[in-house]
């Protein structure tokens, strides 16, 4: 499975996107819609439109946001739209959030049985065993796999990916067009970059063939984020170059 990353700032701009690029990019199968608290329009909101026309569509749902009650009434409202899929992220790398965010999985899981619920995989956040330890301790939980962060050296993404290799993974991968944004990346979230990486809508393009390449070859599913980049060029482009 592969899907694109959409934000959802204005409805009617967003279901166009959401419609050029199914239309345009078959290899896309699915929206994830990541939560973003300063937006008028939460990710549960924006899967409802979703759900309503037909897509696949997978909310990002914080777990330090509200009440476990409340958030599982909100999930269970979007199944009988016809939702079957979740993130469940803690919204914060302290250790409370990230308690909060195994302690949703378990609750969503006995709450609802047959829907598949995702958690997150930072590479880059603390060691790598204690990611790893980590992504165990959702996967007891209840997580039935993992969307990571963007990865940008296709290198890396191969070693978490053997790494994990029996568990179902969807990796993340985004471009990076100017020097503040991969300052950015480098500065805030301490993202691993390969020496050659370029900035130009190209090389962002050949790089993220590559991953997808990489997770194909292991049997992983995708996700892209374009931010900054023309959303339908880019990811047609991604998947022009993937090979099949």
């Amino acid at each position: 499975m592969n899907l694109i990353e959409l934000v959802p700032r204005e409805r009617e701009a967003f279901l166009q996107e959401a419609r050029d690029i199914r239309q345009s990019v078959p290899a896309i199968s699915g929206i994830n819609v990541p939560d973003v608290m300063r937006l008028d329009n939460r990710s549960t909101t924006a899967v409802q439109w979703l759900l309503e026309e037909d897509f696949v569509a997978i909310p990002h749902i914080r777990s330090s946001d509200r009440p476990i009650a409340d958030i599982l009434s909100k999930i269970g409202a979007l199944m009988n739209l016809g939702l079957n899929h979740v993130l469940i992220i803690s919204g914060d790398d302290s250790e409370p959030d990230a308690l909060k965010a195994i302690s949703l999985i378990e609750a969503t899981r006995l709450r609802y049985p047959r829907l598949k619920i995702y958690g997150g995989l930072d590479p880059y956040r603390q060691s790598f065993q204690k990611e790893l330890a980590y992504c165990q301790a959702k996967k007891e939980a209840g997580a039935d796999g993992f969307f990571t962060q963007p990865f940008f050296d296709p290198e890396l993404a191969r070693i978490y990916i053997e790494q994990l290799e029996n568990e179902e993974l969807f990796i993340g991968i985004s471009p990076v067009l100017s020097d503040k944004s991969l300052a950015y990346w480098k500065t805030r979230n301490h993202a691993i970059f390969p020496k050659n990486f370029e900035l130009s809508l190209e090389g962002n393009i050949q790089i993220g063939a590559q991953i997808v390449n990489v997770a194909k070859k292991y049997g992983k599913h995708t996700y892209l984020m374009p931010i900054k980049a023309p959303v339908v060029a880019y990811t047609k482009g991604v998947f022009d170059q993937v090979l099949l």
